[in-house]
């Protein structure tokens, strides 16, 4: 490290160089910025090259050599400091972080081109520091062979020599266990924020590994529905390709392109091949519409599903509500990552026999501009002030009206009132399509000013449904009994109970033996307060499949709350041999120890909850009970102040009022259900 940083390093938030990122280093020390770069040398012939030739079009690569990143980090240098840019270093530029110029008089960035989520950052990482994320990890600087950092080409290729002689040290150095599992990813892709960047309060931002985890995906989450297959984060976004790669298996290695949902950085580094296989994979089928139903309310309400199995009644001069149901199959929500900036929304056009346009919504204007009236799935970021925040200034975050992401394995409905014209005539067509673009036109034209390209805009999938004299007939990709079983499951999300259960009666009977239909039933009325009917469905798919875990679950917390707390911890702890990693199920059954007044083994549950996720409002407050009950004071105390801290504050929704006054759009997003 440079001894000039020492003399002139501040330390703002406290002892740790690197707060108020979470990422750490042995002693705390600097790190020389030689150590961190030098990608292109495990490219060189007979290495990595193939490995290096897709992290070269990666956006890991770009992680800092992007005007997205270099406009915002700007910005928050030129109204926060520069010191304050330290929370953005460990994800996006450890080496600037690292190596100390993140300070006051510091440059910011690393002043080394393509060097942004280096090879060696990745793979020096010696340790996750715990489940909190943003950047929480510790880099240690790897060993080396001799010669490694020599600019001579002779001494160089004994380096090379010395690597293909006795590769074991090289691979123990630059490959752990641990960087297989989503715990891995976590440290980047799990953020909060809190005062000592926002001056406000702690604050959950993005993040992937939660909802990953509570998903049926994960293999660890009981109350979700099962999958064909466990998926890691590497099973999705490290996919196998052909190589010879010496570090590869069986003729292939995990892809270093880390395919993901970022269109923007490939298309402006023109990346052919990184840019065409983003689109692919954002197409892949895992994001599902189906234009499901049709509810006519000129005639009583009258509502026909599924729309392309009955004959609709829909008449010109009349009024109706369609209800688009979308599915998320992703292994955590949809969208995900900061969604101030990302688009995906729904469009949704109604046309009659001569290509009349009669309803649309979702378009892109002649200005760049999605629709706003359109359905999407964003999550508006709100300021001290009540103000949008739009240049992804984060630390001005305080709040948010909704967050229209969709969680892993759920849906959503969104309903549309269309007028059918006097003079229209039959065949309707209604098309609906999830579209997806990153950035939004107003961050793109702040960035890259008002002549930026337009960029990709990406259709994730379509359903198409001809209302036709004579109704046609045709097949949907999904069985009908999922439909409405995903129906029902957006419906329930809206708190419209007696149309979900409406549904999942469908499913089960179109499916007798879809024991998730019986316990959406029961779900639904768990939610309701009306045990007695939750417990006779739970029971009911119990009878089909004593061992159905998911409605075993159900059952531990109905008992729970008949207050028979033996017999829910006898249900739970059965269901716990098989997920002990499902933090709700360690929460209920924590509960129903504490209630049961056992608080040293309530305890325990919470502790291992805890572990799961340590930044759970409801654990803590849990545990401060406990160990108030056996009179542990001084642990109780600490609890209540991680409650206070990870808690919602009461006051946010104060700020969201002058928002929505101002922001018709953002009213209507705001309830629950509304209609387009």
């Amino acid at each position: 490290y440079n001894e000039d940083i020492l003399n002139t390093y501040s330390y703002p938030y406290g002892s740790e160089p690197f707060l108020p990122s979470m990422t750490r280093t042995a002693n705390s020390n600097f790190i020389r910025e030689e150590v961190m770069v030098g990608s292109e040398s495990c490219g060189q012939q007979r290495c990595h090259t193939d490995i290096y030739e897709q992290w070269s079009e990666s956006v890991h690569r770009y992680s800092t050599d992007n005007p997205y990143f270099e406009q915002t980090i700007l910005y928050m240098a030129e109204v926060e400091g520069n010191n304050a840019t330290r929370y953005c270093g460990g994800c996006h530029d450890p080496i600037a972080l690292l190596s100390g110029k993140m300070d006051a008089n510091g440059p910011v960035r690393n002043e080394h081109k393509g060097e942004g989520i280096s090879c060696v950052i990745c793979h020096s990482i010696t340790r996750i520091n715990d489940l909190a994320g943003t950047g929480g990890y510790t880099f240690a600087p790897p060993d080396r062979y001799l010669f490694w950092n020599s600019r001579s080409v002779i001494l160089d290729y004994f380096n090379s020599l010395l690597i293909r002689l006795k590769p074991k040290p090289h691979s123990d150095t630059f490959m752990k266990t641990f960087y297989k599992t989503p715990e891995y990813c976590s440290v980047c892709h799990k953020q909060s924020i809190d005062e000592r960047t926002n001056h406000y309060r702690w604050l959950r931002l993005q993040n992937q590994y939660d909802p990953w985890q509570k998903s049926g995906f994960s293999g660890e989450s009981v109350f979700t529905y099962y999958p064909e297959e466990r998926k890691t984060c590497n099973d999705c976004h490290m996919q196998g390709e052909a190589s010879n790669d010496p570090s590869g298996d069986k003729g292939q290695v995990k892809s270093h392109r880390f395919i993901a949902a970022n269109t923007a950085i490939p298309f402006l580094n023109n990346h052919k091949d990184q840019l065409r296989q983003t689109i692919d994979w954002l197409k892949r089928d895992e994001v599902d519409v189906d234009i499901i139903a049709m509810i006519a309310s000129d005639s009583g309400n009258t509502i026909t599903m599924p729309l392309n199995r009955v004959k609709p009644n829909l008449i010109p001069g009349s009024s109706v509500v369609f209800d688009v149901c979308i599915t998320n199959n992703v292994a955590h929500n949809f969208p995900t990552g900061p969604l101030d900036l990302y688009e995906a929304w729904l469009e949704f056009i109604v046309t009659d026999a001569q290509e009349n346009i009669i309803y649309s919504s979702g378009l892109i204007g002649g200005d760049g501009v999605v629709d706003p009236n359109a359905h999407q799935h964003i999550s508006p970021p709100v300021t001290r002030d009540s103000e949008w925040i739009r240049k992804h200034n984060l630390w001005d975050t305080h709040t948010a009206p909704f967050n229209h992401s969709i969680p892993a394995q759920s849906s959503d409905v969104v309903h549309f009132n269309i007028s059918i014209p006097e003079s229209s005539q039959l065949p309707y067509r209604v098309t609906s399509r999830v579209q997806y673009r990153r950035f939004n036109r107003w961050y793109t034209e702040w960035v890259l000013g008002e002549n930026a390209p337009e960029f990709p805009v990406v259709e994730l999938c379509a359903d198409t449904v001809y209302l036709v004299k004579d109704y046609n007939v045709h097949k949907s990709k999904v069985e009908d009994y999922l439909r409405f079983n995903r129906y029902g499951i957006g419906l329930l999300r809206q708190q419209r109970y007696a149309d979900a259960i409406i549904a999942f009666e469908r499913a089960i009977r179109l499916n007798p033996g879809y024991l998730d239909g019986y316990v959406n039933i029961g779900l639904v009325n768990l939610e309701s307060g009306y045990l007695s009917e939750a417990e006779e469905w739970i029971v009911r798919a119990l009878e089909i499949n004593p061992d159905f875990y998911r409605a075993q679950a159900y059952l531990g917390i109905i008992r729970q709350k008949q207050g028979l707390f033996d017999k829910a911890i006898a249900v739970l702890q059965n269901v716990m041999e098989v997920y002990p990693r499902d933090r709700r199920l360690l929460y209920e059954t924590g509960r129903s120890y504490y209630l049961a007044r056992d608080y040293e083994k309530a305890m325990g549950m919470f502790l291992r909850a805890r572990d799961v996720d340590p930044e759970d409002a409801s654990v803590h407050y849990n545990l401060a009970l406990c160990f108030s009950a056996l009179g542990k004071e001084k642990d109780a105390q600490k609890h209540r102040k991680l409650f206070l801290k990870y808690k919602k504050d009461p006051s946010a929704p104060g700020r969201i009022k002058p928002f929505l006054l101002t922001n018709d759009w953002a009213m209507r997003e705001s309830q629950l259900q509304h209609v387009h």
